[in-house]
């Protein structure tokens, strides 16, 4: 059965699973701006290019010699290596799935003149994009072998902060609600048929460039040219939107 069916425990733990995204969830919970109840809520993971050093094997996520103390730290020592049954809920966060690069790519083929892809094409294309990314090949092993599993991709870049032309051109296209809510789709049944649950960003946080509202960046974005990472706020709001999910699926799954 895929990892939807399954249902949730009230006081189920929680892993969030990702990359650097995921000290913005950190900082949500210290600041009370996400509330799991009495779950508990392990962190697991790691940084940047250090996420290629997380690698699957016999059955679970492993990290390789040269970031195991950075996973300990994340963790807080609790877990060494990730497996499927080690929680009740995993939310995957950020996790290197980046939907921008495949929005982009989609939207601007799209401009073109007869750039509209057939059903077969799309299916192809949006396939090879999510496998390439290692965190999506995790998510579905976690799924088969039973686990619950919500995957929050990594947000759309940052309005305002994007300095340099070349930046907005590779990152910034126009685009419609409709548009939108037809690659979210896409993404979500992908993510269905992989055994999982993708959750989209919200429409209300996006701008007609295809980009995350100014509002949602971090305080220094502006400072740090970072328009990848966003505030505890959007990430109360990302993490509030997965535990809703589950808990509506749950709640389905023990009718």
């Amino acid at each position: 059965m895929p990892s939807q069916a399954k249902s949730l425990p009230p006081r189920g733990d929680i892993c969030i699973f990702g990359d650097s995204h995921i000290a913005s969830v950190q900082r949500a919970l210290q600041g009370k701006l996400i509330d799991t109840g009495r779950r508990k809520v392990t962190f697991w993971g790691a940084d940047g290019p250090s996420f290629r050093a997380l690698r699957w094997h016999r059955g679970r996520i492993v990290p390789d010699a040269s970031v195991r103390d950075m996973v300990r730290k994340i963790s807080g020592g609790s877990h060494e290596d990730l497996g499927p049954q080690d929680f009740d809920l995993f939310i995957f966060y950020g996790a290197r799935l980046r939907p921008h690069e495949f929005f982009t790519s989609i939207l601007k083929h799209q401009r073109q003149p007869e750039g509209q892809l057939s059903s077969a094409a799309m299916q192809a294309i949006v396939s090879r994009w999510t496998n390439k990314t290692r965190a999506w090949r995790f998510a579905q092993a976690f799924a088969d072998a039973g686990a619950t599993v919500m995957f929050v991709p990594a947000s759309l870049p940052s309005q305002n902060v994007l300095d340099s032309q070349g930046e907005k051109e590779q990152l910034a296209v126009r685009s419609t609600k409709a548009e939108r809510a037809a690659l979210w789709r896409i993404l979500g049944d992908e993510a269905a048929n992989a055994g999982f649950t993708l959750i989209p960003q919200p429409d209300e946080s996006v701008t007609s460039d295809t980009l995350t509202k100014a509002e949602y960046a971090t305080s220094d974005a502006r400072a740090n040219n970072d328009w990848v990472h966003k505030s505890p706020e959007f990430a109360a709001l990302m993490v509030a939107s997965a535990l809703h999910k589950a808990e509506s699926i749950s709640a389905m799954a023990a009718e």
